[in-house]
């Protein structure tokens, strides 16, 4: 079952709340969050922290327009929130 979670982010002064999917997969998980009308797909690494998937292909093109800041943010209220 997915499960819908709301995360906040301070990114240059300003306050976002981005929409994420959580997806289970086996013992897993990934979370999915439309930034700037893209999804991007995060999961938690050997260490407990959240990284960005972005793998060589065509969706790379589009996903960088978003900012890499920014997707740090994210990645850091994730781990927070967990």
């Amino acid at each position: 079952m997915d499960n819908v979670i709301y995360i906040p982010v301070k990114f240059e002064e300003e306050r976002f709340e981005f929409k994420g999917i959580v997806q289970r997969f086996g013992y897993f998980y990934r979370i999915s969050v439309v930034v700037q009308d893209q999804v991007i797909q995060f999961e938690q690494d050997e260490e407990g922290n959240y990284r960005a998937l972005l793998k060589e292909s065509p969706v790379v093109a589009e996903i960088s327009s978003v900012s890499k800041p920014l997707i740090e943010a994210i990645a850091r209220v994730l781990t927070s929130m967990t």
